[in-house]
């Protein structure tokens, strides 16, 4: 049969023949049998030499995948260890039992799950995978279902957004109602199913709440172990670096590879050093990406830059969860409250959500680890490295002084007056010190959140932080208001007080002396804040022993309110009651407590004798009769005032408890050591645990009962007590501030009771200089202090006259030095049984 030919030009001067033509079907050759796969994993990674096993996860994961059809989602922060745990587990699955398939999925996105199906077809060999037109994952499927071919887990690795595998695989003839993609992963009691994510919403798209495992980072003990095998050696500063790190295994490895590079020129105290040096420099550090054998190649192996991909996620999917969470990254990270960051619309973007916008927005952020939960249900944390991550990325936006700005807004609108409100936002407006807005509206509020903060921290004993914040409204106030306007003078007058209460008297005069000048040119003699100004200046002038010229001023004070705001008036009734500490101090019983009287009896009458100013004027009035002797009258009133405020205010309110101090001091000096013992043992523990072992008022309470041991002979107890006060004191607020010298003076009589001469005259004398430098040679105290190393000296001479020379040489030695074994105030309430 003769085969036609046809000519055929294809341009180019390329021409051919066409030997024969095909009129009917063309057949693909069927597919030639394979050999069966041996039953193997796919898990494209190598086991890590450094894990560190976390056994609560791992029996987690076990429990989990045990039962039939068993599936686990572990759900957490990028570079949390997620898809460490399920590598190892995989390995052991393998080591225990052979025969199981595992199969490893890509699920960041459509494009790699469909590549890790075809992988795993060619893994599985299944029959008709050649096929052009073949369907992968249906085929997948009728493998999975087939008990024949044994038990598997699959394992979907980094399902961040689930939302591909909740849809159809895009095929030109899909049905009209086809299966989903995850789907195609049958139910099975021969299969389990593992699934990696940072979300947990995502999570429970594929699976149920109970079958999730939150993930969150190491122990620190866990911690310390992986930096420990990644460095190849244990370290002192070890457990310093992984709690700066906030135990993320990434950021740990992240370090470890970056000192291991650098060795022995960079150690783990350098790297611990630079992240605390700043933000940007631990930022820089973070950002920094290392080799990462078993990890994704498409997944970031820098901590910070891993964070900013899940940003980038929450911003393109609800904006306004991802303004909260900028919002967030500017508080204090440990607990943030919900009426802070909802201060203003401003807040979240979907303002007509409402209160169910806010809430969908936390779940979001928790969803992706971002915050967790605190004990408080109305507030959330944040991990360290997440707040540095989200300002970096903000930074990248440009946008990070607009969201400063916000929180100081924020915090502006949210922070009150009172000290119990002031208590849990105190440490974000201590961070707003760090952010300082820009523009002239973000200014003024920055500087009266300062301002407000510098009240609640004098008052709380913060005296460094007081200054500082003190020191910022002013700054911020005279660029732009000027040094006239009356938020400026009253920021100085602040910064005046809290001198003041330094013992830094010389500095606080100077200040409030310019600061009176200044008011009563500008506000005249009689405006309110020109009063106070000079109500602090007398109470300078107080603690300066100038008797006369704080009653001068108090005086004019008085006078003037009453003038103004009537002799009922609060501020007028607190005018009265300085005027009568300033006669108490100089003796003037009889007037000091005739115008406490009247103090009392007014403030009664129109304040009521609940009221705050009453109570006060009651302990004053206690305190004078104290000091004539009047110790049933005292006790009668400090018993009637304190039983009020543990009524009102609580038995544990620091005004509640500076009552009962009061009331142990009438015990003392009635000579009720047991009475007065029991009331202190009390203050002072409360005042450890609530105000702290190192507040102003907690170390007057540990002073007060060394007193009454002192009293009681019991002399070691007294001594441990009161050295520990003293020390604080000295390293707190200075050597020569006026408690710490009578601290000084308070051991030297201890010492002078035991009649050890040297260190009651060591101390005594370290108290008469600086109350000279500090006080005045003629102050009242510096004289009192004098007149007792008089006595001292005299008191040996006359102890040591009676004594041998050698005798006289060893009990003049000074055993108190360096031979007390201190004990912190915490540790001493552990002492009492406290």
């Amino acid at each position: 049969m003769t085969v036609a030919r046809t000519e055929m030009a294809f341009g180019d001067k390329h021409r051919g023949f066409q030997l024969g033509q095909n009129f009917g079907q063309v057949h693909i050759a069927p597919e030639r049998p394979e050999t069966p796969p041996q039953r193997s994993s796919n898990v494209p990674f190598r086991r890590d030499p450094h894990f560190v096993e976390r056994p609560t996860l791992t029996e987690q994961i076990r429990m989990k995948l045990c039962v039939p059809a068993g599936r686990v989602a572990l759900a957490g922060l990028g570079g949390v260890g997620k898809s460490q745990l399920a590598i190892e587990y995989a390995r052991r699955l393998r080591q225990e039992s052979p025969q199981t398939w595992v199969l490893w999925l890509h699920a960041s996105n459509a494009a790699r799950f469909e590549q890790s199906v075809r992988d795993v077809a060619d893994q599985l060999k299944l029959y008709g995978r050649k096929d052009p037109k073949a369907d992968l994952l249906s085929l997948l499927r009728i493998f999975l279902r087939d008990e024949s071919k044994g038990r598997w887990l699959v394992m979907l690795d980094n399902a961040d957004d689930a939302g591909f595998l909740l849809e159809p695989p895009a095929r030109p003839d899909r049905a009209p109602v086809a299966p989903r993609r995850v789907d195609y992963i049958p139910t099975s009691d021969h299969g389990s199913v593992m699934v990696t994510t940072r979300s947990t919403k995502e999570a429970l798209r594929l699976v149920y709440e109970s079958e999730t495992v939150e993930v969150l980072p190491m122990s620190v003990a866990e911690a310390g172990l992986l930096l420990e095998k990644k460095l190849g050696q244990a370290g002192k500063d070890n457990e310093r670096l992984v709690q700066a790190l906030g135990c993320m295994p990434l950021a740990i490895t992240q370090a470890a590879a970056y000192i291991r590079e650098r060795a022995p020129r960079c150690s783990v105290e350098d790297y611990c050093e630079a992240l605390e040096r700043s933000r940007v420099s631990r930022t820089s550090l973070l950002r920094r990406e290392v080799p990462v054998p078993n990890r994704d190649a498409e997944t970031n192996n820098s901590v910070l830059i891993t964070w900013q991909t899940s940003f980038e996620h929450i911003y393109a999917a609800r904006r306004s969860a991802a303004e909260l969470l900028s919002l967030m990254s500017c508080c204090d990270r440990l607990a943030i409250p919900k009426r802070l960051v909802r201060a203003t619309e401003g807040a979240t973007v979907e303002a007509d959500d409402g209160a169910s916008g806010f809430e969908d927005d936390i779940v979001a952020l928790r969803s992706f680890s971002f915050i967790s939960p605190t004990a408080d249900a109305q507030a959330w944390e944040m991990h360290r490295l997440v707040q540095d991550a989200t300002q970096v990325w903000l930074e990248g936006q440009n946008r990070i002084q607009e969201v400063r700005n916000r929180f100081v807004h924020c915090l502006y609108v949210t922070v009150p007056t009172g000290n119990t409100e002031c208590r849990t936002l105190f440490p974000h407006m201590k961070g707003a010190m760090e952010q300082r807005p820009t523009g002239r509206s973000a200014l003024l509020e920055w500087a009266t959140v300062m301002y407000r903060a510098a009240w609640y921290a004098m008052d709380q004993g913060g005296l460094v932080d007081a200054m500082s914040m003190a020191l910022c409204a002013i700054t911020a106030r005279l660029e732009q208001l000027g040094d006239e306007h009356e938020d400026t003078l009253a920021s100085e007058g602040l910064a005046g007080a809290t001198l003041g209460i330094q013992g830094r008297w010389g500095d606080a005069e100077e200040l409030q002396v310019k600061v009176k000048g200044t008011m009563v040119r500008i506000l005249g003699p009689e405006h309110p804040s020109t009063l106070t100004s000079m109500a602090n200046l007398a109470a300078t002038y107080m603690n300066q022993g100038r008797w006369g010229d704080a009653k001068e001023l108090q005086v004019k004070v008085m006078e003037a309110r009453v003038r103004v705001l009537g002799v009922e008036h609060p501020s007028t009734l607190t005018s009265m009651a300085n005027l009568a500490a300033t006669y108490m101090n100089q003796g003037r019983w009889g007037d000091a407590e005739e115008l406490q009287v009247k103090v009392m009896e007014t403030s009664v009458r129109v304040l009521g004798a609940e009221h705050s100013v009453t109570l006060t004027s009651m302990n004053n009035l206690a305190l004078t009769y104290m000091n004539q002797g009047r110790w049933g009258d005292a006790e009668e009133l400090q018993v009637k005032v304190m039983g009020t405020m543990v009524r009102i205010l609580g038995p544990e309110h620091s005004v509640t408890l500076t009552s009962m101090a009061n009331l142990a001091a009438t015990y003392m000096n009635q000579g009720r050591w047991g009475d007065a013992e029991e009331v202190q043992v009390k203050v002072m523990g409360t005042m450890v645990r609530i105000l702290g072992p190192e507040h102003p008022v907690t170390l007057t309470s540990m002073a007060n009962l060394a007193a009454t041991y002192r009293t009681q002979g019991r002399w070691s107890e007294a001594e441990e007590l009161q050295v520990e006060v003293m020390d604080t004191r000295v390293r707190i607020l200075g050597p020569e501030h006026p408690v710490t010298l009578t601290s000084m003076a308070n051991l030297a009589s201890i010492y002078r009771n035991q009649e050890r001469w040297g260190g009651a005259g060591k101390h005594l004398r370290m108290a008469v200089d600086g109350s000279r430098r500090t006080l005045g040679a003629h102050h009242p105290k510096t004289r009192a202090l004098e007149s007792t190393l008089a006595q001292l000296m005299r008191q040996r001479a006359e102890s040591l006259g009676k004594l041998n020379e050698d005798q006289a040489v060893l009990h003049d030695r000074d055993v108190s030095e360096g031979e007390i074994q201190q004990t912190s105030g915490r540790k001493w309430c552990q002492k009492l049984g406290l």
